[in-house]
């Protein structure tokens, strides 16, 4: 008999220090460090520590404005580099997983999706699985 495995790309949307060991692969956080967007935001990241750096030891004024205009225009582009790494893992995955109340979070704000399963149901507050059935 010839075994079939489909590969199904999860993502558990939650704090990974509540994750078990064995899921953590499969963690939002996780898998946004391994995308590319989040490499270029890292990059920025360090981009911004060498002006953070010369920011403390400049005196002159007009050099000081010029830098922190530029720390204020590669923080805007790493949050947009880091939300387009959330944005990317959610649009490639098959099934999210989260806690009823954890389908609240704008990481899924732009998301709708075609079934929810609530495990344990009978034991959920009803408001509590209104807030995925919404999506």
């Amino acid at each position: 008999m010839m075994s079939i495995f489909i590969r199904v790309k999860l993502v558990r949307i939650g704090h990974p220090a509540r994750l078990l060991p064995q899921v953590l692969d499969s963690a939002l956080d996780a898998q946004v460090l391994r995308g590319d967007n989040s490499g270029l935001a890292n990059d920025i990241r360090k981009e911004m520590k060498v002006l953070n750096g010369k920011l403390l030891k400049t005196k002159e004024k007009n050099t000081r404005r010029e830098i922190q205009k530029e720390l204020r225009t590669l923080s805007r582009e790493e949050r947009k580099r880091q939300q387009l790494a959330v944005t990317d893992v959610i649009k490639t995955a098959d099934v999210i997983l989260t806690t009823l109340i954890g389908a609240f979070t704008k990481k899924l704000d732009r998301t709708s999706f075609d079934l929810v399963i609530i495990d344990e149901a009978a034991q959920a507050l009803e408001i509590a699985c209104w807030i995925p059935l919404l999506k």
